[in-house]
C-alpha cells in the first residue's frame, strides 16, 4: 500500500544530467492517500473568502501577519506525510519571479501546540489569476490517530525579491515601485500519506 513516485532524468554522453521531470506518483486506489481540504475549511487572518477563478480561496491574502489555518487534521497512518497547496499567482508573467509567493507551512500537534514539522512553500508566477497549480511538497512525520493543525504564514525567511530595495524599479507585475508584494491565492491544502 505504499505510494511510489517516478521521475525521468536524461544523462548525456558528456556526463551532463538534465533536470528531473515532474514526479508521477500513485496515491492509492482512487487517490485514497490524498486528503484534500478547501478554503471553506480554513480559519484565516487577512484576506476575504471568495469564489473567483472557479474555486473558493482567500483573496487579498498574504501580507505579513496573515495566516491560513486548517484547524484539524488527524493522521490515519504513521510515517512521512507531504503537505502541498493548490495556488494561483497572477502577480506577474511566467518569465519573471520577483513576486513569486514564498510562505512557511507549519504542522502543530493540537493537544500541546508542539511544532512537529515545517518547511517552505514556493508558488511562482502563473501569468494569470485564473490558473491553478500545485506548490512544492513539504515532508513532515505524523503519528496515526494524532490531531494536527496546519498553518501557512510568512516569516522573516519567507520573503520574495520584492522586499529588496533594488527591485523598486521592477515593472513586470505587482511589487516594485508599489512596494513589496507576497500575496497568493490558496484554494486547497492537501496532505499525502504513504499508505
Amino acid at each position: 500500500d505504499d505510494s511510489p513516485c517516478y521521475t525521468v532524468e536524461s544523462t548525456y554522453a558528456s556526463g551532463t544530467h538534465s533536470q528531473h521531470a515532474p514526479p508521477n506518483c500513485w496515491w492509492g486506489p482512487g487517490a485514497s492517500h490524498i486528503s484534500s481540504h478547501d478554503a471553506t475549511e480554513f480559519t484565516a487572518v487577512g484576506g476575504t473568502l471568495v469564489n473567483n477563478w472557479g474555486r473558493d480561496h482567500y483573496e487579498g491574502w498574504g501580507a505579513p501577519g496573515d495566516t491560513l489555518t486548517l484547524p484539524s487534521y488527524t493522521a490515519s497512518t504513521t510515517g512521512t506525510h507531504y503537505i502541498q497547496v493548490d495556488f494561483g499567482n497572477g502577480a506577474g508573467s511566467v518569465d519573471t519571479g520577483v513576486t513569486g509567493a514564498i510562505k512557511r507551512v507549519r504542522v502543530e500537534q493540537v493537544s500541546n501546540g508542539n511544532v512537529v514539522g515545517d518547511g517552505i512553500l514556493v508558488m511562482p508566477h502563473l501569468g494569470t489569476w485564473d490558473r491553478w497549480e500545485d506548490s512544492n511538497m513539504v515532508a513532515v512525520e505524523l503519528q496515526a490517530g494524532v490531531e494536527y493543525r496546519i498553518v501557512i504564514a510568512e516569516d522573516a525567511e519567507t520573503i520574495n525579491m520584492s522586499y529588496f530595495n533594488h527591485f523598486g524599479v521592477y515593472t513586470g507585475g505587482l511589487g516594485g515601485a508599489g512596494g513589496s508584494y507576497n500575496n497568493v491565492n490558496i484554494s486547497h491544502i492537501k496532505v499525502f500519506s504513504g499508505a
